[in-house]
């Protein structure tokens, strides 16, 4: 799959392994060597916080708020559920 799917890679060594040179494989794995890519910080709370971003961003795409009044609203629910630890 990684041969198959070279433009869509994750840093994974076996993805990067299995696609050698071919494709973005070569500068994804510079920046991985170089420790350019890290893990994401996920929220602990991950489901109550992607519902909270999608509410936000609803409410802005049906014109309901503005992006200020989006921006505060949603840092304002994610702040709600605590720290990410």
């Amino acid at each position: 799959m990684a041969v198959a799917f070279g433009h869509f890679l994750v840093a994974r060594n076996s993805v990067l392994e299995a696609a050698g040179d071919q494709g973005l494989a070569p500068y994804l794995k510079m920046y991985d060597d170089a420790g350019a890519i890290g893990p994401r910080p996920f929220h602990t709370k991950l489901a109550e916080a992607q519902n909270a971003v999608d509410e936000t961003l609803q409410a802005y795409l049906l014109g309901q708020t503005t992006l200020e009044e989006a921006m505060i609203n949603g840092k304002a629910l994610i702040e709600a559920l605590g720290p990410r630890e």
